[in-house]
Formats: structure tokens, sequence, C-alpha cells
């Protein structure tokens, strides 16, 4: 019953699905930095909400520049 519809008759390829060409993307790297960061930055009052999973994972403490360095190396990634 699908199949017989016009639409599937031409199916996308894989990467037209997953990148399609009329699709705009407008991020400020600036505010995707700062929404990570802040996503998963401690602050004082985290600690009082953790869960029994947060207690069970080894948290390895990754310094800020690391991670600004590592999210830039993404974005240059996701950019190619």
């Amino acid at each position: 019953m699908i199949q017989s519809t016009k639409a599937f008759d031409q199916p996308l390829l894989i990467s037209q699905f997953i990148n399609p060409s009329n699709e705009v993307i407008e991020d400020n790297p600036d505010e995707v930095f700062t929404s990570i960061i802040e996503r998963y930055t401690e602050t004082p009052n985290d600690n009082d909400e953790s869960s029994e999973e947060e207690d069970q994972e080894d948290i390895i403490p990754v310094l800020y520049s690391d991670a600004l360095k590592a999210l830039e190396t993404l974005t240059l990634y996701e950019q190619q």
C-alpha cells in the first residue's frame, strides 16, 4: 500500500536523506560552544541532584581548555 504511492517511486539516497540540500543550518559557533559547555559544566547545586547512574560512572575531570579544543575539532570535522 505504501509502495504504491508516487512519493516512493524515487527513494532518496541515504546521503540526501541525512544532509538534504534544501536544509540550511545557521548555528553561531560561539553559541554552540556556550550551549554545550553550559550543559556539561557542573555547578555547586548540581551535586545535590545527582542520580544513582552518575554515582556509578567514573567521571574523569577535563580542563576547560581541552574541552574547548575538542569542540573546535568536532566543529571542523562537521564542516568537512
